[in-house]
């Protein structure tokens, strides 16, 4: 083998060593990005499902003489507090003290499937998720209800003070989560309000954008949320996901 023919060899051997590492290094970096978007997604979609599965579990509570309040208690364009049938506490007394007050028929299910009425709130926070730059998230806070049987509220339903926040998804985007409600126009008819129906009424509009929904009419005559939660990791990749979640009051 002459020179010329071995330097030929070497250059043609470089040249695919090179062609192999640009691939592979490529191939690496696409799996990299693959599974950095994955784990973006699966969270995401956690904190999606704890969202929705809260929101249908979402109930007016029923008073003494049966008549339901309405399921949401706040409503803003980020933020959202209703009320909800969650599992009871461990420690509560329920039959024995705060069930028994309320509507015979909603006390019965309330004990018999374990569930305590409260309140649920979700936000987006820039400091209450995590430590250091990923304090930014999705926090849920809950508050329980007792039913007020004398006094000058008697017949109506209290709420505690909100738990310490729980983060449902640490995320660097400034966005975070978002609520748009809809309705089945004046007076509340029945029925799950969706955002392809003919002409929907709903909140907030595309020329009108209020800062909360204001009355109590307003909040009862909501017949579903639409919930769009952004995520995005600290190396700038972003999931948008988007759900929209019959109320069943």
């Amino acid at each position: 083998m002459t020179l010329v023919e071995l330097l030929v060899a070497m250059m043609a051997t470089s040249i695919l060593l090179i062609g192999i590492g640009v691939v592979f290094t490529g191939s690496l970096k696409s799996l990299v990005v693959v599974t950095a978007k994955g784990d973006l997604t699966a969270n995401a979609q956690v904190a999606m499902e704890t969202v929705s599965s809260k929101l249908r579990a979402g109930h007016g509570v029923l008073n003494a003489a049966g008549v339901p309040g309405a399921t949401l208690m706040v409503a803003t364009a980020n933020s959202i507090t209703f009320r909800a049938d969650l599992p009871e506490p461990a420690s509560s007394t329920a039959a024995a003290t705060q069930v028994a007050p309320w509507n015979p028929a909603y006390a019965s299910t309330l004990s018999g499937a374990a569930l305590w009425p409260s309140a649920v709130r979700y936000s987006w926070t820039s400091t209450l998720c995590g430590t250091g730059s990923d304090k930014r998230g999705i926090i849920e806070e809950t508050a329980r209800a007792s039913f007020v049987a004398s006094g000058v509220t008697a017949g109506t339903v209290s709420y505690g003070a909100f738990s310490s926040p729980r983060c449902v998804l640490r995320t660097t985007s400034t966005t975070g989560i978002g609520f748009r409600y809809f309705a089945n126009g004046v007076g509340g008819a029945s029925g799950c309000a969706l955002p392809d129906a003919a002409t929907p009424t709903r909140w907030p509009s595309p020329s009108l954008m209020p800062t909360a929904l204001t009355t109590t009419t307003e909040l009862a005559n909501v017949k579903s949320v639409e919930v769009s939660i952004i995520a995005q990791d600290p190396g700038g990749r972003q999931v948008s996901l988007l759900n929209q979640i019959c109320l069943t009051n």
